[in-house]
C-alpha cells in the first residue's frame, strides 16, 4: 500500500480512497482530439517546451538538435508519461483544488490542468523522444521547474540510467545568424 501511495504522490492512506484512477487504461488523444480540448489563440500567450528523454550520457553536450536526431537518439520508455500524468494530475487537484475527474481534460498521452488561473497542457510526443509542455500565461517558469521535478523523480523512482533535458523549438534562418553574428562584433 506503501508503494500505491507513493506512486500517486500522496500521503493519504489507500483505505480511505474511494476511488482510483488507471491511467494505462485512459483512452489515447489522437492530434484532432488534442486540439480540440486546448485554446491556441493569439490573445494568451503562450510558452511552449518539450522535456527529451535519451538513454545517451552525453548528448546534453549538443547545443542544437534535428528532429530526426531526436528520432534515432532519443528513448521515451513505455509507462513515464502515464506516470508524469498522475503526478501533474496530484499537484494539480492539490494546488488549485478540482477533485472531479470528469471535469478534465484527461487522457493516456495528453491532459491539460491548471495551476491556479494558470492552464498548461503535458502532450506526449513519442515518435520524437519527447514530452510537450505548453503553458499559457506570461510566467512559465514555475510550472516548468515543477515538472522538472516530477520527472526527475521519476527517473530516480525507476529510471536511473535515462536522462532527460528541456529542449525549445526554433527556426534557423540566415537573418537570425547574421542578427546574432553582429551581436558578438
Amino acid at each position: 500500500s506503501s508503494s500505491s501511495s507513493a506512486l500517486l504522490g500522496s500521503t493519504q492512506s489507500i483505505q480511505n480512497v474511494e476511488h482510483f484512477l488507471v491511467p494505462a487504461l485512459l483512452t489515447t488523444a489522437n492530434a484532432e482530439t488534442a486540439k480540440e480540448w486546448w485554446s491556441d489563440t493569439d490573445s494568451v500567450p503562450m510558452s511552449t517546451c518539450y522535456f527529451y528523454f535519451t538513454a545517451a550520457r552525453d548528448q546534453h553536450k549538443v547545443a542544437t538538435m534535428t528532429s530526426a536526431d531526436m528520432k534515432s537518439m532519443g528513448f521515451l520508455p513505455r509507462g513515464l508519461v502515464e506516470r508524469l500524468i498522475s503526478k501533474a494530475l496530484v499537484w494539480s487537484q492539490e494546488a488549485s483544488g478540482v477533485s472531479d475527474l470528469r471535469d478534465l481534460t484527461l487522457f493516456q498521452n495528453t491532459v491539460v490542468l491548471n495551476f491556479g488561473s494558470q492552464s498548461f497542457r503535458i502532450l506526449a510526443c513519442p515518435s520524437m523522444n519527447c514530452i510537450r509542455l505548453d503553458v499559457e500565461g506570461e510566467s512559465p517558469v514555475a510550472l516548468h521547474e515543477m515538472i522538472t521535478h516530477m520527472i526527475l523523480k521519476i527517473i530516480s523512482e525507476c529510471m536511473k540510467s535515462l536522462n532527460f533535458f528541456t529542449v525549445v523549438p526554433y527556426n534557423m534562418t540566415a537573418s537570425s545568424c547574421k542578427a546574432s553574428d553582429e551581436e558578438q562584433d
